[in-house]
């Protein structure tokens, strides 16, 4: 009986995987295809732009890993179909940026929370001076 509920649960979740990191896929692969309709119709458009949005959707909905996923599918989307002329600057430099996002958002969890315990501990026995103005 107890395997069933387990089988049960673990369906649910393999689903719930598939769905987030699908969504990356997905949201990546909209933005190519926005940006290649844009560029059909001779619209100004910026893949960047696009693929923020699909990397905003992915970190939002998706969580942390396929926002990764989104954000270095949207980075390899950039350098290979729409910028493949473009200088070696440019490119370091948009890659090292998504690199940076990438950092920041897998570490945001583990900053917080010690940022929190640092403020708690440094501040339990802080009081104002005497001069000082409070509202």
């Amino acid at each position: 009986m107890a395997d069933r509920g387990k089988a049960k649960w673990s369906g649910v979740r393999a689903a719930s995987i598939a769905l987030r990191y699908g969504l990356a896929l997905v949201s990546v692969a909209a933005a190519f295809g926005l940006a290649r309709i844009f560029l059909y119709f001779d619209l100004p458009q910026s893949f960047t732009a696009f693929a923020l949005c699909a990397i905003a959707l992915a970190f939002w909905y998706g969580g942390s890993k396929p926002g990764i996923l989104a954000a270095l599918l949207s980075m390899v989307v950039r350098s290979y179909f729409f910028d493949p002329e473009t200088n070696i600057v440019s490119r370091v430099l948009y890659d090292l940026y998504l690199i940076i996002i990438v950092l920041l958002s897998v570490q945001r969890r583990f900053l917080s929370s010690a940022v929190v315990s640092f403020i708690a501990v440094d501040c339990s026995g802080w009081q104002p001076d005497e001069g000082a103005w409070l509202p």
